[in-house]
């Protein structure tokens, strides 16, 4: 996984059909969607992610259907279609902290190929036209009850789908683990960590988002007065700056000149930079307005790692102070 510039945040390569391609590492969107050769030949797709050929996968099996999705002010034109995705990389406990330089790497395992349904884009509208991909991690919606298409994280073995993760150093690199970490089948860069776990929220739910409830705030070591601070984080890992919606102090986007902590059931506590925080975004209030919501991107998530529990409906958090990235 590799941090790929600002506004998009943090990337991992896939083989779809017969086309390797970028997507975003998104917890927080619910289709997988890649922009298609014919959508950057007319310039209405982003070709920094590398496109999508249906036509020349032997393995593609158009439907016919044709959808319109929208993320905030994000359109997506696309065509959907049956194909088969390849998602490699190492395991075990003695797999490196690397990050492979493509899908051809010798080095590389396959973690699993299987059937998917691709949003193939034929046209992008937005202020974040410039997406690289859509995936969600959380392949099964049972408990919220709402039925969607088939995501690449569905198909993954089940213990790789309930429990993923990301570790982030400050230096543009990264680590997507997929299964139950720590343990001794793990690698290195998970065993390193301290985790410390945080309950998902049962007073706010939204499309399925990893969402935990927030016990307090302190600006530059004071605590913020009143009850203007954020009640929940909503952690996106597919959104590149933190947003807080209006119904929250404006304070906590740029009231601190040192250090932000957000305090967070468990006795989890954030220590972010005060900084790439944006309050009473359009978007973001479109979709999270009037509910207190501090959204978590990847501007702070950097010496992080976070740990997505879907076993024990949690959320682990650890500090990446010393690991060892290699190319």
């Amino acid at each position: 996984m590799h941090y790929s510039k600002p506004d998009q945040g943090y990337v991992v390569r896939v083989k779809l059909g017969s086309s390797h391609v970028l997507l975003v590492v998104d917890s927080g969107s619910r289709h997988l969607g890649v922009a298609s050769t014919g959508c950057i030949a007319q310039q209405l797709c982003s070709a920094l992610a590398g496109g999508y050929d249906a036509g020349s996968s032997p393995t593609a099996s158009p439907t016919g259907i044709n959808e319109t999705l929208n993320y905030a002010s994000l359109r997506i034109e696309a065509d959907v279609v049956h194909d088969v995705a390849t998602f490699a990389g190492f395991h075990g406990a003695s797999a490196p902290c690397r990050t492979p330089a493509s899908l051809d790497d010798d080095r590389l395992v396959s973690l699993t190929t299987c059937d998917v349904v691709i949003h193939a884009a034929r046209a992008m509208e937005g202020t974040h036209s410039n997406v690289l991909g859509l995936m969600s991690p959380r392949g099964d919606d049972a408990e919220a009850g709402r039925g969607f298409l088939a995501t690449l994280w569905a198909c993954m073995p089940a213990a790789y789908r309930r429990h993923w993760g990301i570790v982030v150093t400050g230096d543009g690199r990264g680590w997507l683990f997929l299964g139950r970490p720590p343990s001794r089948n793990a690698a290195k860069c998970w065993r390193e960590l301290e985790w410390r776990y945080s309950p998902l929220s049962r007073s706010y739910r939204y499309m399925g988002a990893y969402v935990v409830d927030v016990e307090g705030v302190e600006l530059d070591g004071a605590k913020l007065d009143g009850d203007g601070g954020p009640r929940v984080v909503v952690l996106d890992t597919g959104t590149a700056l933190s947003y807080v919606t209006s119904d929250v102090d404006p304070a906590v986007a740029n009231g601190a000149r040192h250090s932000l902590v957000v305090k967070l059931r468990g006795g989890v506590a954030l220590d972010l930079v005060p900084r790439d925080i944006r309050h009473g975004d359009p978007d973001v209030e479109a979709l999270f307005g009037g509910h207190g919501v501090f959204l978590l991107g990847a501007a702070h998530m950097d010496n992080l790692g976070l740990h997505f529990d879907e076993d024990r409906k949690q959320v682990g958090f650890a500090q990446v102070s010393r690991i060892s990235f290699q190319s």
